[in-house]
């Protein structure tokens, strides 16, 4: 399963003309940890030229504040991984707020486990129930974790289920959870074939002697609402901005409005049920324009009336389309205000 909402999510980049760095350009850093610490080199990719490579340290350059996008899909990867090591690529969001005092760190990680049970499944589960392992590093967990449940995976087409596959596909998905929290990672087909198998696994005590079933199950809720806490994480910085950079907030709010509005019926179902996230964004693209109606009524031509009031009559739509249980809340309220100002100064909608 992919995560097609998200990918229509992430937008393009205006990229920084070379010799000409903005001011609140921002560096990327980008580690690869191993547990051997071997030596490789990392990559990063873009759909767009959008990241500047600094050859004197090795971080990226990139200029996000000052485009009207949200975020800039990458994709880390190393190289040319050690012999005998491994490294699946990773990919990323890489958010409009990234620009900071700081770099922004991301990383990936290359592995060399066994694959067998005796060697590699055993010895690294016996680990991942220590305190202290290497599961505080997600990112060296993750290519772990994919590399065992690969190999368990094509097992499992020939056999049944044991804990040893619940412990593996657990790790996977525990690393995968907590890297999607904290960097935006954006988990691939494997990921999702992990949760797919573990979601319909039977509910038999022996397979969750590792994990419970109660802690899978939370992990799974997680991972399904990935789209949703983005989001959410996105709506809530964007309305930080919304005060001091009214101009720029308003058109980051207005191609978040644009996204959410294609959003297909299952996407819609799977990230915003409720109906709370569009509300969210209409609030805020209406406030938007209710500014312009409340700064200048007079001054508006007729392709701006026009357009404020298709911004009224959208808003109205949402409004008729949400669940009633959502139209009680704060959101809903606002979006009403600011329709009637609007709609008091330029019409309404034919």
């Amino acid at each position: 399963m992919l995560l097609l909402a998200a990918q229509r999510f992430l937008l393009g980049l205006a990229c920084a003309t070379m010799g000409m760095r903005a001011a609140l350009a921002g560096d990327l850093t980008v580690e690869v940890f191993s547990r051997d610490q071997v030596a490789a080199t990392a990559s990063v990719k873009s759909d767009e030229p959008a990241l500047t490579k600094n050859p004197s340290n090795g971080s990226w350059t990139f200029d996000l504040k000052a485009a009207s996008i949200i975020s800039v899909p990458i994709e880390v990867d190393v190289e040319q991984p050690p012999a005998g090591y491994q490294s699946v690529p990773m990919h990323f969001a890489l958010p409009y707020f990234a620009d900071r005092g700081r770099p922004y760190p991301l990383a990936t990680a290359v592995v060399n486990d066994k694959t067998n049970d005796q060697e590699g499944v055993g010895p690294f589960l016996k680990e991942m129930g220590q305190s202290g392992s290497s599961f505080r590093n997600s990112y060296l967990l993750f290519q772990r974790a994919q590399r065992l449940w690969t190999a368990r995976y094509e097992q499992l087409q020939k056999r049944g289920a044991n804990s040893d596959d619940v412990g593996v596909a657990y790790w996977l998905l525990y690393a995968a959870g907590d890297l999607a929290k904290k960097y935006f990672y954006q988990p691939d087909d494997k990921v999702w074939q992990a949760a797919d198998w573990m979601t319909g696994l039977e509910n038999t005590p022996s397979l969750y002697s590792r994990v419970s079933r109660q802690t899978v199950d939370a992990l799974l809720e997680q991972l399904r609402g990935i789209d949703t806490a983005f989001y959410q994480f996105v709506i809530n910085r964007l309305e930080q901005d919304r005060q001091t950079k009214r101009d720029l907030t308003c058109s980051r709010f207005d191609r978040l409005d644009a996204d959410l509005s294609e959003l297909t019926p299952s996407e819609q179902e799977r990230i915003d049920a409720d109906g709370k996230l569009a509300l969210k964004v209409k609030e805020n693209v209406t406030w938007c324009a209710a500014q312009l109606v409340i700064g200048a009524p007079k001054s508006l031509n007729d392709d701006q009336k026009l357009q404020l009031r298709e911004t009224a009559g959208a808003a109205r739509k949402v409004l008729d389309s949400v669940p009633a249980t959502s139209l009680s809340g704060r959101n809903a309220k606002l979006v009403q205000q600011n329709v009637q100002i609007i709609e008091s100064a330029v019409g309404v909608s034919q």
